[in-house]
């Protein structure tokens, strides 16, 4: 038998048992549709996360925080640090460094008329850098940044949520009993620099005059020059804070975050979500591989005459074989490839779901931008349904084939 002579039985086969092959394909139909869906939305959830990211935390900003942080978000507590004036005046003169301030924050009263609340102040040292930093990132949405002592910058939710009265440029405050004139209000940051939202910002001359410091820093923010590479500039951060602070690597007491570190963090949580949800995805193919295979036996059974009367006209055991194996890799074929059409649907309406209701305006947006239909979900899907379909339909069709024509024309 030729192969177009197969393929005319195969199909006329599954013609006859309508019902029973969409039900035989319905799990890998349900497989590959979570599989495509999920596939399709991780990596666009992974690119917007990214792009959020950077659009918040700026992708030519370097942040050095106290503390030793893995690539899964691993604390180590136990070895916290903190920065001194001197690291930003050593980090000033690196190469490729625009830009550097340092800040020092803590729990302060603050009191406005005859209204009192603990808010973060910020003692920036460095106020110039500040002022160039934030601009580009935040930016001034009343009056303007600090120019001398005694002013104090509010973000936008410390001016509007807290007191009873919004507090405007040029209404004055109390920190810890000194008096400081408002000069601006930052502009609602929002996502990764939400905390800017609700905090207070003085000059770290200012910040030393109410609560002492002793000369060290909460962290360092670092702006890189367009033309220099980023992770390149992050790495010779890294060395020069390592011989300062005389630290080994690996059990170094702070950590560089730079674009690289954030993405790689985004990868790695979603990758792990992803796992397991495809782990679902491959269990419902498993359960459909088990109902094809369970179809085929009963095929064999029901067509043992016919199997019969094909060997006695001539067919061979390999041509049995290929029947029910090209039967149950084509039942797998189809459920994949209606199973993709459904993935596909399935990811528009969650891409639809994701950004009618997600609250973040940036990574709405990132999603919008960055969803796309992978087409490497679609191929490999399609190639599990075929192999899933192959491989579960093996075993009966090695028993079809091993089947006695003489013995096979006699079963009723």
């Amino acid at each position: 038998m030729n192969l177009i002579e197969i393929l005319i039985i195969v199909f006329k086969n599954l013609q006859r048992r309508k019902l029973r092959s969409f039900l035989t394909i319905l799990g890998i139909i349900i497989g590959t549709a979570v599989f495509v869906a999920i596939f399709n939305l991780g990596k666009a959830m992974e690119k917007s996360i990214a792009y959020s990211l950077e659009k918040s935390l700026g992708s030519d900003i370097i942040t050095i925080l106290p503390v030793q942080m893995g690539r899964k978000l691993q604390f180590a507590f136990a070895r916290t640090a903190t920065f001194s004036e001197s690291d930003v005046e050593r980090i000033k003169k690196i190469d490729g460094v625009e830009n550097v301030y340092g800040v020092f924050y803590h729990n302060l009263p603050v009191r406005y008329k005859r209204e009192e609340y603990g808010l973060n102040v910020y003692g920036i040292y460095g106020i110039d850098s500040w002022k160039k930093i934030e601009a580009e990132r935040i930016g001034i949405k009343y009056g303007r940044f600090i120019e001398k002592e005694g002013e104090v910058i509010l973000g936008f939710r410390a001016s509007t949520e807290f007191f009873k009265e919004n507090i405007k440029v040029g209404d004055k405050i109390q920190i810890l009993n000194k008096t400081f004139r408002v000069v601006g209000i930052l502009n609602e940051a929002g996502g990764m620099l939400s905390n800017f939202d609700r905090a207070v910002f003085i000059s770290i001359k200012d910040f030393k005059k109410i609560y002492e410091t002793n000369n060290q820093l909460s962290h360092i923010v670092i702006k890189v020059r367009n033309d220099y590479d980023i992770e390149e500039v992050g790495k010779k951060v890294y060395e020069l804070l390592l011989y300062l602070r005389r630290e080994r690597e690996g059990r170094e007491t702070f950590t560089i975050v730079t674009p690289s570190f954030y993405r790689s963090i985004v990868s790695e949580t979603l990758s792990t979500l992803s796992l397991f949800l495809l782990s679902i995805a491959f269990v419902s193919i498993l359960v459909g591989s088990v109902g094809i295979s369970n179809t085929m036996f009963t095929a064999v059974m029901e067509r043992t005459k016919e199997i019969g009367i094909l060997k006695a006209i001539g067919a061979r055991n390999r041509d049995i074989l290929k029947i029910f194996l090209f039967e149950s890799a084509i039942i797998g074929l189809i459920g994949s490839i209606i199973g993709c059409i459904i993935g596909i649907l399935l990811s528009l309406g969650l891409q639809y779901i994701v950004t009618s209701y997600m609250s973040s305006t940036i990574f709405r947006a990132g999603i919008e931008n960055f969803f796309t239909i992978e087409y490497t979900s679609i191929g490999i899907a399609l190639l599990i349904g075929f192999l899933s379909g192959t491989l579960a339909g093996y075993f009966p069709a090695k028993r079809a084939s091993k089947l006695e024509a003489i013995e096979a024309l006699r079963y009723e």
